[in-house]
């Protein structure tokens, strides 16, 4: 699963609240160096890790097999972005769900 948020703070304060629960997760936004954004994903694409919380820095330019599903837990900014997100799911024959949470106010 890869989760999408809009903040470099509240991504990593989700994944963070995932691993208390123990929800085995990485986080990758741009607060992080290259070398721990490699790290993170090398983790979660290895499937030590089950969830990724990443901000839009995740969802061009990476390709991860098999992701059944992304959650944009903060909607995106454009529908450009939108796009990417859930571009990393369901790639050539395989299949995959897309989830937006949009809040009510």
């Amino acid at each position: 699963v890869i989760i999408f948020g809009a903040m470099k703070h509240s991504v990593e304060k989700l994944a963070k609240e995932l691993c208390s629960h123990g929800i085995k997760a990485e986080s990758i936004h741009g607060n992080k160096s290259h070398g721990q954004r490699q790290n993170s994903l090398r983790t979660f694409k290895s499937g030590n890790a089950r969830v990724l919380v990443a901000t839009d820095v995740a969802a061009r330019g990476i390709h991860v097999d098999n992701v059944s599903h992304v959650i944009n837990y903060d909607l995106p900014n454009t529908f450009e972005d939108y796009v990417h997100r859930i571009g990393r799911t369901g790639r050539g024959t395989m299949r995959g769900e897309a989830l937006t949470v949009v809040p009510k106010h």
